[in-house]
């Protein structure tokens, strides 16, 4: 029964926004945007080890400053990530949040795509694992239905992939209230191990083809205002060891 109640509104959705798209509700740009960086702990970009010595890196490390983003957004709406760039260390996993801001009308679905390492400046890093309801959408009547169309594989098992998502509600005309949705979606992926001559590498995460949709089938128009996270995979560096040193940092006895 609950798949053919969420088959029905998969149909319904995607036929009855195109039927009546010319009745659209958009956003009202709201909530102050600030620099959107995510945190970066500096305390663990440095090692110390005697057989890691090799992976002392000296490259200038590439400033996300020199991204440019549109001077005249001051506010954030739409269907955004919660940071506009984030830097991650190599061969680990992360997660990443997609947020729904200034939803001005009930939206009981909504689709959109994410494109990964797919932009024209981007290195093929990142390796998408997965997507997972956030605590907006907790609920068990929300469903998280999402395709993933990859690329080739490089030697680092990354590609160039298109995500194509759907969020829906299976019970009738009960979808997410006009406001501000901080945890709607989470991106779980991961930063691929680079080479040790290479530290901030580029790669990026777009959202792109957004759209809600009322319970009645009136599209409701979540365009971001700002579609991309820009991810910067970083090289630990390792400090030698010199001079009258401790065998061992910390002892426990």
């Amino acid at each position: 029964m609950l798949r053919f109640c969420a088959n029905v509104i998969i149909c319904f959705f995607l036929i009855n926004v195109t039927i009546k798209s010319e009745n659209k509700n958009y956003l009202s740009p709201t909530g102050k945007d600030t620099n959107h960086i995510c945190p970066f702990e500096e305390s663990e970009s440095t090692y110390s080890s005697d057989n890691d010595v090799e992976r002392i890196n000296t490259n200038p490390i590439s400033s996300p400053e020199k991204i440019l983003f549109p001077d005249n957004i001051t506010t954030s709406y739409g269907l955004i990530f919660e940071n506009a760039f984030c830097y991650r260390w190599e061969n680990n996993s992360y997660t990443d949040i997609i947020q729904l801001i200034g939803l001005n009308n009930k939206a009981q679905a909504l689709q959109f795509r994410i494109s990964v390492n797919k932009a024209e400046n981007d290195s093929v890093i990142l390796i998408f694992q997965n997507l997972e309801k956030g605590a907006d959408v907790s609920d068990s009547s929300w469903v998280l239905d999402y395709n993933v169309i990859r690329g080739p594989l490089n030697a680092d098992s990354a590609s160039v992939d298109e995500v194509y998502v759907l969020l829906y509600n299976v019970n009738q005309n009960n979808g997410l209230l006009p406001g501000n949705y901080n945890q709607l979606i989470k991106v779980n992926y991961k930063v691929v191990d680079l080479p040790n001559i290479k530290d901030s590498i580029k790669s990026s995460m777009r959202i792109s083809n957004a759209l809600a949709s009322t319970f009645q089938g009136y599209s409701i128009d979540i365009t971001p205002s700002r579609d991309e996270l820009n991810i910067f995979a970083r090289v630990p560096v390792v400090y030698p060891d010199f001079g009258i040193i401790f065998q061992k940092d910390t002892v426990y006895q």
